[in-house]
């Protein structure tokens, strides 16, 4: 059973996760045409670093001059996010990309851009002439990641959907491409705006949209949804063995008064929950659950593996991350079932101990990647 099949019998309807998912016409945030982002007929680039350290090469155009601005990574913590697994991302791409005269990737989460700028700089020290296009269905974030990548030009370009639908909203200019990377769930510049509502340690009005257009909340689903519908949701996405006390305890607390804020609903399920045994905070499930169902983010994660034979060309490569088991097990098994596809590396790769150290939410990362077979 698909995992979001428990929402289609819910009122009122949805087409994804109780939320309506646009690709907006496939809109690109830079005014450019869709056929602009495919594949460049002119002769690769040459680098002039020599594969070191990124952060300290000084980075060529190509073209016998410094790429403005472009010359060290940022961290990427002036927008609040910092990409985990950046090297080992940029490294599997590297190996499986970097040697060839021109390629194209999809990053159909961006973010802040930090994979993305990640890359650009290593393939300026390669053979491959990259181009890059973002996708994301956060208008802000969208933003963030156009200033930040404008002194990479054409190489890259932003696009304004969701990473389901971007067979569709790419279309067949750019379609199959060499390379799809998905940084799953939310960000961290996402759970840091309390007005967002993603995290219960922020005040803030229930939320969760990634996408603001979309057209149900999280409010909805708390103060609209029935009892039977959000103990699905907290047992089937946040794995929650007390769901059905606490879907009761929600209904019965917004029939005094309207669970408004995400610390509304902190104190409403308070009363179902043992503090003194929770070995991490007991309302970190029940959010996770709530922004999963909001946003369709297993319905698209689906969605996606179904298309990747139609979206990835011989050779091409694709590596994901994913936070929690329901992610992970659905990429894990959808990645045995191909058949003319290669794991880059055994098993996942996992946050170096400095990482973790230093960004505390890359300790439950997992990366996965594989390679498609040239026939």
């Amino acid at each position: 059973m698909r995992r979001l099949a428990i929402l289609r019998r819910a009122k009122p309807p949805r087409t994804r996760g109780f939320a309506s998912i646009s690709s907006k016409n496939g809109s690109i945030s830079d005014g450019s045409s869709i056929g602009s982002i495919g594949r460049s007929s002119s002769s690769s680039s040459s680098g002039s670093g020599s594969g070191g350290d990124l952060a300290q090469d000084d980075e060529s155009d190509g073209r016998g001059g410094q790429r403005p601005g472009v010359n060290t990574l940022s961290s990427g913590k002036e927008a609040g996010h910092v990409s985990v697994l950046r090297d080992e991302v940029v490294d599997v791409f590297a190996d499986t990309l970097g040697m060839r005269n021109e390629a194209l990737i999809v990053d159909g989460t961006l973010g802040a851009g930090g994979h993305v700028e990640a890359l650009l700089h290593r393939f300026e020290t390669l053979p491959c002439n990259l181009r890059i296009v973002g996708v994301d269905r956060d208008p802000d974030a969208l933003e963030i990641a156009r200033r930040r990548l404008a002194p990479w030009g054409d190489k890259f370009r932003a696009v304004h959907s969701n990473f389901s639908e971007m067979k569709t909203t790419l279309g067949d200019e750019v379609m199959p491409v060499d390379g799809v990377l998905l940084d799953l769930g939310v960000s961290s510049m996402q759970l840091d705006r309390g007005e967002r509502g993603f995290s219960f340690r922020n005040e803030g009005k229930l939320d969760m949209r990634m996408d603001p257009t979309s057209p149900v909340s999280a409010w909805t689903l708390v103060n609209k949804g029935p009892q039977n519908v959000l103990e699905t949701i907290f047992r089937e996405y946040g794995e929650e063995r007390n769901a059905r006390r606490i879907a009761t305890q929600i209904v019965r607390a917004r029939r005094k008064q309207a669970i408004d804020s995400t610390h509304d609903l902190v104190r409403a399920i308070a009363p179902m929950v043992d503090w003194k045994t929770a070995r991490s905070h007991p309302a970190a499930r029940i959010f996770q659950a709530l922004r999963i169902a909001v946003n369709g983010e297993l319905d698209s994660l689906e969605t996606f593996l179904d298309n990747v034979p139609n979206i990835v060309r011989p050779g091409g490569t694709v590596a994901i991350i994913s936070f929690h088991s329901l992610e992970d097990r659905l990429v894990k098994q959808a990645f045995k079932k191909y058949k003319d596809f290669t794991p880059c590396f055994r098993g996942v790769r996992k946050a170096s101990k400095e990482e973790s150290t230093e960004n505390p939410r890359a300790r439950s990362a997992k990366l996965r990647a594989i390679a498609r077979r040239l026939q």
